[in-house]
This record gives structure tokens, C-alpha cells and sequence, in this order.
């Protein structure tokens, strides 16, 4: 009997303990599922925010508060644009904001261009930080988005006199590259109107900077998530 109740007891011992190692594995399941499922929720809770703000406008003392929240860098880059940047002190902390994204995650070509744009507005020119913003966003991304590559030709036409050679050089490659989408000959014409009416040799930059790489062969750029 005593040997018999022994070897029962060292079977329910052996199950108790296979029984728990069970337990522990679902408990490190269920904390890793339910730390998955935070995770997700805060991004989408980041993501909805960020999708607010760049549907209204707010003012400097929620811009201000906003900086100071250490909020995620997509939520900054919308709250410099939400701003009412026709004053210089909205346009100072839409800069400040931009940076704060920027210094969280670099890699953000949209960005940097965002940044040059706010900085030539709060100075009146480019200066050395807005040229440098300028050519981290095509350093980032040279070819790979076709509003980019619109905006820095008209921002370079618009201050010619301040945009190095080498710039100019870089911003016509993409002005040369959209002529090959097919679809921008209307916005080549305008630019091309503009720049002649400034005494700017367009024709000449176009020739320094022919190509045969095409769109097709450059992958289309993804903006981080954060």
C-alpha cells in the first residue's frame, strides 16, 4: 500500500509540475499578446491624432504645448503644418517643430523639404540651414517622389540667385526626370515660361543634365512610420 500511494504521489507531483511549466508558458503568451496589442493601440492612437491635426489648424500655445509633449515625430511634422505660419513666431515654432521630428527620424525626404521651405520663409532667403535641409531631402530621396521633385524645381527657380551650381545641377536631373513620367509637360512649360521671364537658362540646364535613367527603374520611396 505505502508503495503504492508513493508511486501515485510521484505521478501527480510529475503532472503538477508539467502542469505548471504549462501555465508559465501561457502566462508568457498572454503578456506578449497583450504587450503586441498596446503596442498596437498606440499607434493607432498616434496615427489617429496625427490624421487630426492635419485636418484643423491650432495656435501657437497648442503648438507650444505640443513641442513640449515629446509627442511622436509624425505628430510634430503635422503640427508645423497645422500651424498658421503667416506670423514669424508661428513660423519659428513650425521650424522648431519640424526640427524636434527630424532629430527622432531623419529619414524623412517630405520633411527636410519642409524644413528648407519654413526656414527660407522665416529668413526671406535661403540660407546655409535651408540649403543644407534642402539637399538632405534629395540626398534621401533624388528621384523617388514626383511632388518633390516639382517643388524643389519651382523653389529653385523662385530663389535662383541663392541655390548653388551644384543644387541647381541636382534639382534639373529631377526636372529632367519628370519629363520622362509623360504626365508633366504642362508643369515643364510653366516652369520653363518662368524661369526665361527670370533671365534663368533653362534649356542650357536641361541639356547639362540628360539622362537615361528612368522612373521605372527607381523604386518609389515609403515614408517611415512613427
Amino acid at each position: 500500500m505505502t508503495k503504492l500511494w508513493r508511486s501515485h504521489e510521484t505521478d501527480v507531483t510529475d503532472a503538477s509540475g508539467m502542469d505548471a511549466a504549462g501555465l508559465a508558458r501561457l502566462s508568457l503568451l498572454a503578456a506578449a499578446m497583450l504587450g503586441m496589442a498596446t503596442l498596437c493601440l498606440r499607434a493607432l492612437d498616434t496615427e489617429l491624432e496625427t490624421v487630426s491635426l492635419s485636418h484643423r489648424s491650432i495656435d501657437l500655445e497648442e503648438g507650444e504645448a505640443l513641442l513640449a509633449s515629446r509627442a511622436p515625430p509624425s505628430m510634430m511634422l503635422a503640427g508645423a503644418t497645422a500651424l498658421d505660419q503667416a506670423s514669424k513666431p508661428a513660423l519659428s515654432l513650425a521650424e522648431d517643430l519640424t526640427r524636434s521630428s527630424l532629430t527622432r527620424q531623419p529619414q524623412q525626404p517630405l520633411a527636410w523639404a519642409q524644413l528648407a521651405d519654413i526656414r527660407t520663409r522665416l529668413k526671406g532667403n535661403p540660407d546655409t540651414v535651408a540649403l543644407e535641409a534642402l539637399q538632405h531631402s534629395i540626398g534621401q530621396c533624388r528621384y523617388c517622389n514626383r511632388e518633390l521633385l516639382r517643388w524643389r524645381l519651382t523653389f529653385a527657380l523662385n530663389h535662383w540667385d541663392s541655390i548653388p551650381e551644384s543644387l541647381r545641377l541636382e534639382i534639373f536631373e529631377g526636372a529632367e526626370f519628370l519629363r520622362w513620367w509623360h504626365l508633366d509637360g504642362a508643369f515643364l512649360a510653366e516652369a520653363r515660361e518662368t524661369a526665361e521671364a527670370r533671365n534663368i537658362p533653362f534649356a542650357a540646364y536641361q541639356q547639362k543634365v540628360l539622362t537615361n535613367l528612368r522612373p521605372y527603374e527607381v523604386e518609389a520611396w515609403q515614408p517611415e512610420q512613427g
